[in-house]
């Protein structure tokens, strides 16, 4: 996918953090007095993960695998989280099938282009567990029965193509497969059940107090019980896209008439419970949006998992004022958003329009019900001629068909000189029909969450070390991506990330 990060002045950063009453990038919120050195638990099992998505089921298969009990617990009534609403893309350097292809790529490549578009913020020794460990995971999740199609793919700031998608474009191809294998080694899944509390002995993070039988639109609903973890506790409950209040605390611009992409339990619930026990925030106010949206279907819809493959892969994007390009059309998700939004500080009305010929709509990373469902939603609208589009749009006709001929000329001499697109082995535009759709940005993805160690421990406010017992995998943690996520690598990241934490209780004893 591709998104943008809203970036910060220092004084826009300040402001932020004394409205959230904070410091700069951090947040950390004060604990209750410390629990009772003894708790009565309900239940006890060696590792209890709050959250399904990537993150959670990656580290309950993993830790059944090194003979851990485990209990996940799900607040919302269906599993896989955000995770579901992903469009399966994982990104993975050193593939055979790229080099096959002809593409170099390395693990240290995908490091490097980690903390590039994580604009210097990125911790390095995070950047660097998720790049080498890329193709470890995307092996491992093959090995359980998910099933990619041929091919890879050019994610939005990757140098190369490295995304690999899954054979129905959707993040149920890997959240599926993976519950299914855990639930089949003996891991516990349990939905509606939403953590109330993270409860602590000595410091130590040693289970949670939850809600069951929880109904989510109905706080405080469900049966109270305290849950032991004996070895850890993981915490992998996603971002806060959808919580309004704690978003307007990091970006004050960010208020309920801004448009999100994720699920509806996508709150800061879990986040707010690791800061109250001690855990430091990183990154919070970095909120990045998608710049692959459309105006014209509200939520997530099918722009996400339709546009990057077709328009933006296979087209260009014009400025409907002017009829020429704006951007690089495979460039930073953070980028690209900017772009956008430039364009509309001056006509707030007047979306960019982003197109191509029947090549891009029928790319195989679209599958043909997503294909059918947006041009019959009327998101994406089939034009016999670059002239009928034009005129739908209100573009100028003659300055848009001369953008349409530089650009097809770039493409036959393999150079980009306007924008540095990557065209390698792309054909120019001029199948009809052509394919259009208005772009606008949502909010997509927090990059700040818990800050967390390469072993994904959860660091302390205190003194920056690991507090004991807790850990945070996927996008409730914070560190592998600054300022800015590349696509591909939310599904990459958690997948990782959720196994080293598994691998790390376990080697604790």
């Amino acid at each position: 996918m591709n998104d943008t990060t809203i970036n910060h002045s220092r004084r826009t950063i300040l402001k932020a953090a004394t409205i959230a009453g904070i410091g700069g990038a951090t947040l950390s919120l004060p604990a209750r007095a410390q629990a009772p050195a003894q708790h009565h638990f309900d239940e006890s099992y060696d590792v209890v993960i709050v959250g399904s998505g990537f993150g959670g089921l990656a580290a309950a298969l993993q830790a059944r695998e090194l003979g851990m009990s485990v209990l996940v617990v799900e607040k919302m009534p269906t599993f896989g989280g955000n995770s579901c609403l992903n469009g399966s893309g994982l990104a993975v350097a050193g593939l055979a099938e790229q080099a096959k292809l002809g593409i170099e790529d390395s693990a240290e490549l995908y490091k490097q282009d980690l903390l590039k578009a994580g604009r210097g913020l990125g911790i390095p020794e995070l950047a660097h567990a998720i790049a080498y460990g890329s193709k470890e995971a995307y092996e491992w999740v093959v090995s359980h029965g998910v099933k990619f199609i041929d091919g890879v793919y050019l994610y939005g700031g990757h140098s190369v193509p490295r995304v690999k998608l899954g054979h129905r474009s959707t993040g149920a191809d890997i959240t599926i497969p993976l519950r299914e294998k855990g639930e089949q080694l003996g891991a516990q899944f349990r939905s509606r059940c939403a953590m109330e509390e993270i409860l602590m002995d000595n410091g130590s993070a040693v289970g949670i107090r939850v809600l069951d039988r929880h109904e989510w639109q109905r706080p405080g609903s469900g049966v109270e019980k305290r849950i032991q973890a004996k070895k850890g506790l993981i915490i992998a409950t996603g971002g806060y896209a959808a919580d309004v209040q704690f978003r307007l605390l990091q970006d004050p611009r960010l208020d309920a008439s801004v448009g999100h992409t994720n699920q509806p339990g996508a709150s800061a619930q879990g986040l707010k419970e690791m800061l109250r026990v001690g855990g430091v925030g990183r990154h919070l106010s970095y909120i990045q949006l998608g710049p692959w949206c459309s105006p014209d279907e509200p939520g997530y819809g099918n722009s996400p998992d339709y546009s990057p493959y077709a328009g933006y892969t296979h087209g260009i994007a014009v400025d409907v004022n002017t009829g020429e390009r704006f951007m690089n059309e495979t460039g930073d998700r953070t980028d690209r958003a900017n772009a956008i939004i430039e364009i509309l500080k001056g006509t707030p009305d007047a979306y960019p329009v982003l197109f191509c010929d029947e090549t891009g709509h029928n790319d195989p990373g679209i599958t043909p019900t997503r294909r059918r469902r947006i041009v019959k939603s009327g998101a994406v609208k089939a034009f016999d001629t670059l002239e009928a589009l034009a005129e739908h749009y209100g573009i100028p006709v003659k300055p848009f068909l001369a953008q349409v001929e530089r650009y097809n000329a770039a493409v036959l001499a393999g150079d980009d000189s306007e924008f540095g697109k990557y065209i390698t082995n792309l054909k120019p535009i001029g199948k009809a029909p052509f394919y259009a759709q208005r772009l606008s940005n949502r909010i997509h993805y927090t990059m700040g969450g818990a800050a967390i160690d390469q072993n994904a421990s959860v660091l302390a406010m205190a003194d920056g070390k690991p507090i004991p017992g807790l850990y945070a995998v996927g996008e409730v943690s914070s560190g592998g991506h600054g300022a800015s996520r590349l696509g591909g690598v939310g599904t990459t990241d958690p997948l990782v990330m959720g196994r080293i934490a598994a691998k790390h209780i376990a080697s604790l004893g």
